[in-house]
């Protein structure tokens, strides 16, 4: 009677340590996610951050242009007049995913372009530095008074893409 109980403690005390190593195996498994939750919600706040400071530029790039006040408030531009201007128009209203910052940039690209075509001939075959930009006569943000960053990065792109 001795040794069938002894048999029954021996497969219980087996049984008892296995789950123990399960538990303390299940314990390293769970330090090792709590670690990657951790590496995850760090990769989290720096793609918020990132996402806050694109949204700054953004915001910068689609602000009218405080250093120009003639052409600030609601009717920042002209109306077009002709299938020209009109395609000009559209194009700037396109630049921005239809915010309507570069509308403000209408009469000056109006005035010195007729076309689309004109607008593009305004690319570098060497560009002058690095980027988009870079690719862009600097005159002609100059000219047309493109002073902020963002636009004159947006207008680069939109230049660019142009067929």
């Amino acid at each position: 009677a001795a040794s069938e109980w002894q048999r029954k403690f021996e497969t219980i005390a087996s049984k008892w340590h296995a789950k123990a190593e399960e538990q303390e195996a299940l314990k390293g498994r769970l330090a090792d996610a709590q670690a990657e939750a951790g590496k995850w919600q760090n990769k989290f706040v720096s793609a918020a951050l990132a996402a806050s400071e694109w949204q700054k530029k953004y915001d910068e790039a689609t602000r009218v242009d405080k250093e120009r006040p003639d052409l600030a408030g609601e009717q920042a531009f002209e109306e077009p007049q002709g299938d020209n201007e009109q395609e000009l128009f559209d194009w700037l209203e396109r630049l921005d995913g239809g915010q309507g910052g570069p509308l403000q940039y209408f009469g000056a690209i109006k005035g010195g372009f007729e076309t689309l075509a004109q607008i593009k001939s305004v690319r570098l075959d060497t560009p002058v530095g690095p980027g988009n930009l870079g690719c862009i006569d600097p005159a002609f943000f100059d000219t047309m008074g493109i002073k902020t960053f963002g636009h004159r990065l947006i207008f680069a792109q939109g230049i660019l893409a142009l067929p």
